[in-house]
Order: structure tokens, then C-alpha cells, then sequence
């Protein structure tokens, strides 16, 4: 999934679509994801799986701009 999500990333760049509202120099459109995987687990809810994703996609976004993070 994380190899994936990372080829989407690079697929999305390499368009080069112009943000010109953005504040970054360049000013393209700039994709961070967060990804995650659960054994499944009938006791478990799925929307713990959300959850984990979540929080993968905010410590991308935190890391900077097209930046992919995973557990």
C-alpha cells in the first residue's frame, strides 16, 4: 500500500498542475497521504482502520509537502 500510494504521489507531480492560489514557491498541486493496514478482526471495528490512516496522513502533512507515511 505504501508503494502504491507513493506511485500515486509521483503520478499526481509529474502533471505539474499549477495551484496558483498556493503559498508554496512553486505552486502545484501537492498530495501527502497517510496509509494504514489491519489484520481483520470481527472484535475490532473498522473504523478503528480510519483512525490509524488518519493519523498516518497528518504525520505526512506534518513532514512536509508529497510525503507518503504508513504503519
Amino acid at each position: 500500500a505504501l508503494e502504491r500510494a507513493a506511485r500515486i504521489l509521483h503520478a499526481i507531480e509529474s502533471l505539474q498542475l499549477q495551484h496558483i492560489d498556493s503559498k508554496h514557491p512553486r505552486r502545484i498541486v501537492s498530495v501527502s497521504a497517510g496509509v494504514a493496514s489491519v489484520v481483520p478482526d470481527p472484535a475490532r471495528p473498522s473504523s478503528g482502520l480510519v483512525v490509524l490512516a488518519d493519523e498516518q496522513l497528518y504525520a505526512a502533512k506534518a513532514a512536509g509537502r508529497g510525503v507518503v507515511r504508513g504503519r
